[in-house]
C-alpha cells in the first residue's frame, strides 16, 4: 500500500475568534439550516474537533434533537482521510448499494443497503428522499452503516442522520 499524506487541519483560532467567525458566517444567511449564531459556533467547535474546516463544517454536520449528526459526505470524509480506513463503492443503483470497507488495505467489512432494507424499516414513503434520490439514500445508508461497524472512532462518537431517522 502506498503512503498517503492525510490533510490535518488547524485549530481555527481562539473560542473568541470562533465566535466571531460563526457570528459573520450566520450573517451571511449561506447557512439555511442554521436557526441561531450558537449553532454555528458548535458546528464549527465540533468539526474542529474532527479535523474539519468552518464552512465544511457548517454544511455536514447537523444538529438534530440536540445532538450533532454526521451527513454522509462528513463521513466519507473522516474514512478518506484517516489514512488507515477507506471504502470503495462495489455496486449503485436504484435498488441497492454495496461498500466494501478495508483497514491497513486489508478487507475488513462490506456494507450492503436495499431499497428493501429500507422499506422494511419504514424510510420509504411518498414524496422522500427515498422516492425521489434512491441512489443518494442508499449510498448514506450503507456508508454509515459500514462506518459504524468498522471505524466509528473516526467519527468521534458522533451519530448520523440515519440515526435520527433524518433524510440527507
Amino acid at each position: 500500500m502506498e503512503n498517503k499524506e492525510v490533510a490535518i487541519h488547524k485549530p481555527h483560532g481562539t473560542f473568541i475568534e470562533v465566535q466571531e467567525m460563526a457570528q459573520e458566517l450566520f450573517k451571511s444567511a449561506m447557512f439555511t439550516g442554521l436557526k441561531k449564531q450558537e449553532e454555528a459556533v458548535v458546528k464549527i467547535v465540533a468539526g474542529q474537533e474532527l479535523g474539519l474546516p468552518p464552512v465544511f463544517s457548517l454544511l455536514n454536520i447537523d444538529v438534530v434533537l440536540g445532538k450533532l449528526r454526521l451527513n454522509s459526505q462528513a463521513i466519507a470524509t473522516l474514512i478518506k482521510r484517516s489514512g488507515k480506513y477507506d471504502y470503495l463503492v462495489k455496486a449503485h443503483t436504484e435498488k441497492e448499494c454495496i461498500i466494501d470497507f478495508t483497514h491497513n488495505g486489508k478487507a475488513e467489512y462490506t456494507s450492503v443497503y436495499s431499497i428493501s432494507d429500507a422499506t422494511k424499516a419504514g424510510l420509504v414513503k411518498p414524496n422522500s428522499a427515498w422516492i425521489t434520490h434512491p441512489k443518494s439514500m442508499l449510498f448514506a445508508r450503507a456508508l454509515s452503516q459500514g462506518a459504524k461497524i468498522v471505524c466509528p472512532h473516526v467519527m468521534a462518537g458522533a451519530d448520523t442522520l440515519e440515526d435520527a431517522g433524518v433524510e440527507e
